[in-house]
């Protein structure tokens, strides 16, 4: 020892630096998923929430294509046309404006692979409420979709949306 300072010989630096090496390796190969989900949480990105509560989803099953049922829903996030909502029929509506409005929902999320899109700003939510559309495809011709928001309004506004959207393009299989 030398000030302090302990010097390894050269056979036990070679391997402390191999056993680090071993460690971060395999530290990459086990999967850092325990790290990634907090840091997701922490960025606002984790869609961990909205998966968990999928047991309680509206799901409906459509005859189409993964791809067209996917890209159908995709759509809604440039516009959407929806009915006023209930909290809006108790007020007198002029009935010029009673046509549907156009509404600009925001795909904050979406994964093909996964089969998942979120979006946010639905109308009479907050900015922030999120909506998961799950997508699962059980035949080559049927996919079934899952939709779920922490909110259950917000759940019941999506499933409106999306449902009456992919209503006028594909057929529902009950």
């Amino acid at each position: 020892m030398r000030d302090g300072i302990y010097f390894l010989k050269r056979g036990e630096a070679v391997k402390s630096r191999s056993r680090l090496m071993f460690l971060l390796v395999s530290a990459v190969f086990y999967g850092c998923s325990y790290i990634v989900q907090p840091v997701k949480t922490i960025l606002g990105t984790s869609t961990y929430a909205l998966e968990k509560k999928r047991s309680t989803a509206e799901v409906k099953r459509f005859q189409c294509s993964f791809d067209d049922c996917f890209d159908a829903v995709i759509a809604l996030g440039a516009t959407a046309k929806t009915k006023p909502l209930p909290s809006d029929a108790k007020k007198s509506v002029d009935p010029s404006e009673e046509k549907a409005k156009e509404i600009n929902l925001n795909i904050f999320s979406q994964n093909r692979i996964k089969g998942l899109i979120v979006f946010v700003g639905l109308p009479g939510h907050i900015d922030t409420t999120e909506a998961g559309v799950f997508f699962r495809e059980e035949s080559p011709t049927v996919v079934r979709l899952e939709i779920v928001s922490l909110a259950e309004s917000a759940q019941e506004t999506a499933a409106n949306l999306v449902f009456s959207a992919l209503h006028k393009k594909f057929l529902e299989v009950k």
